[in-house]
């Protein structure tokens, strides 16, 4: 009798499947690295490296952020551990409760609070993120892809690592200085320089951290932007319609900004001209006429003279003896192609202007949408507590400053993310297993 394969006809086994290794497709990758950083953003420890934890959901976005936020924790614990000479779960809650900011109720804050619940986390985690970690690090050639997402976890990880020793107490409902013992309360006294010493030394590793961090992501992402840039353009280069709408637009743009400049000038020095003869009073209104004024000029002013591209005379016939040495050097690549760069940052610019003020304006008749995107101005916002030093609450609606930058940063590493593995990423040489297959294709 045959058993197994032997038993099986001839048409049936060449109709089963038969898994193949097949190159990593972007969309395969972007959807593990937004998984993977979604799981991070959600993570609710608090502070990162330092920063205020309203805006931790935007700034988990970057890879080297997390990262850093996991080196600062681990840096505390050990900190903690051999100076403040306390238990291992009393050196976590230390570093939970200094991560987190925790507003007193009745003088009852506890390390369940700081923490949060962690089991439904770590089922989620199992169930989503670490299936597609397992793929992600299945694959081949795409190491720098790799680091991202392994950036992700490995700072996810390492946070829930330091912070599960803290909800081995089964206090519930007790004082934070009594739950942690008497090793915090000696080290919280106001006479112990020490421990204000290791405090501000601390503090100074997570500003250090952090920009070296953030600056590292951004010199990425301005080189990023800047490859598609030139990509994107040389692709449209290439079409004729294309081509011609840029032009068409560029021309009618650069109209515009003269004619605005022009305008600005002749208002501004008629105002110049009143004010010196003595016809305008000092008055408010005016001044910030002016400013106004001042500043659309000087912007439309540079865009015109970035649009322009320079004046370009019509070169002459000449030998070639005359050709070959020029009385007037050429101008330098680096400069050419700085000039190109300042009208891409000034795009930039003027989107993230019209988002600001599009935001306002929404906020301001909405402000539940403040309060959904996490921009609302609130009491402990530093951008109020700086401004509005003497007033208790803020006007509804209103945009905290540091909260939309964090926005603009999470929506410009999405879209550069997008669109770097949609246009720039090349699936070739490398290698997707076929045994990956079970944690979805």
């Amino acid at each position: 009798m045959l058993e197994g394969e032997d038993a099986m006809p001839d048409s049936y086994r060449q109709a089963l499947p038969v898994a193949v290794e097949s190159p990593v497709t972007w969309h395969v990758i972007l959807w593990i690295l937004l998984c993977l950083a979604i799981n991070s953003m959600a993570q609710p420890s608090s502070k990162i490296c330092g920063s205020p934890s309203r805006y931790r959901f935007y700034l988990s976005s970057s890879p080297t952020l997390v990262l850093a936020d996991a080196i600062s924790a681990l840096i505390r614990l050990t900190n903690v551990r051999i100076h403040v000479q306390t238990s291992l779960v009393g050196a976590s809650q230390m570093v939970v409760l200094s991560r987190s900011e925790l507003r007193t109720s009745g003088g009852q804050d506890t390390t369940q609070a700081a923490s949060g619940r962690a089991w439904p986390r770590w089922l989620f985690f199992i169930m989503g993120p670490l299936p597609a970690t397992i793929k992600l690090a299945s694959f081949s050639g795409i190491w720098w892809t790799k680091s991202w997402g392994l950036m992700f976890v490995v700072s996810f990880v390492v946070v829930e690592l330091i912070s599960f020793p803290s909800r081995m107490s089964q206090s519930t409902g007790v004082p934070a200085q009594e739950l942690l013992g008497p090793g915090l309360q000696i080290a919280q006294s106001s006479d112990d320089q020490r421990f204000k010493k290791l405090s501000q030394n601390l503090d100074l590793i997570d500003s250090i951290l952090f920009l070296t961090a953030i600056l590292v992501h951004l010199g990425l992402l301005i080189w990023a932007i800047e490859v598609l840039w030139y990509a994107g353009s040389e692709k449209m280069s290439q079409s004729a319609l294309v081509h011609n709408i840029v032009l068409f637009a560029r021309t009618i743009l650069l109209s515009i900004s003269l004619a605005v400049t022009i305008s600005a000038m002749i208002v501004g020095l008629f105002w110049l001209a009143l004010k010196g003869a003595g016809h305008l009073p000092e008055q408010q209104k005016p001044r910030r006429v002016r400013n106004t004024l001042f500043k659309a000029g000087a912007g439309f002013f540079i865009v015109a003279c970035v649009l322009s591209g320079g004046i370009r005379q019509k070169r002459k016939e000449c030998t070639d003896a005359e050709c070959t040495k020029s009385r007037i050097p050429p101008v330098p690549s680096r400069l050419e192609a700085a000039s190109t760069m300042a009208v891409v940052w000034y795009i930039v610019a003027a989107i993230y202007a019209a988002m600001w003020h599009s935001l306002s304006w929404t906020c301001r008749r909405w402000p539940a949408v403040a309060r959904v995107l996490l921009i609302e101005q609130t009491a402990s916002a530093p951008s109020v507590i700086a401004r509005h030093l003497n007033t208790s609450i803020s006007k509804p609606g209103a945009i905290d400053f540091e909260g939309w930058v964090s926005l603009c940063f999470f929506l410009t590493n999405v879209v550069v993310c997008v669109l770097w593995y949609a246009f720039k990423y090349d699936s070739r040489g490398t290698v997707n297993p076929a045994w990956t297959d079970v944690f979805g294709k």
